[in-house]
């Protein structure tokens, strides 16, 4: 079964999906020596970056997931050199932003 490490926390329901298909590892740190350590086939992160060295040193990494906007704490040139595959949820955020937005100009 392939691994899917964590490397923050989700929704227990998006946990409780992932682990119908998937072993899935909560991590406890967002530092690549834990990340690494977990030699995975998939990574799914917010804020941890995933550098050309954390690629290199996972030879059975084949996707590096972001959960939200932007893959800008990815090395995707490297990764794709690698043929690993970089997939973000760029709208999965909106509701709270726009939330966030209103509130902000109540205040």
């Amino acid at each position: 079964m392939e691994k899917v490490f964590l490397t923050e926390h989700i929704h227990p329901d998006a946990v409780a999906y992932l682990r119908e298909n998937f072993e899935v590892v909560q991590g406890t740190s967002t530092e690549s020596g834990e990340i690494i350590r977990q030699g995975c086939s998939a990574i799914l992160i917010r804020s941890a970056k995933i550098t050309a060295e954390i690629m290199d040193a996972i030879p059975t990494l084949k996707v590096v997931a972001k959960h939200g906007m932007g893959v800008d704490n990815i090395a995707v040139d490297h990764a794709t050199e690698k043929g690993i595959l970089v997939v973000n949820a760029p709208y999965s955020n909106l509701n709270a932003v726009a939330e966030h937005i209103v509130m902000l100009l109540l205040a």
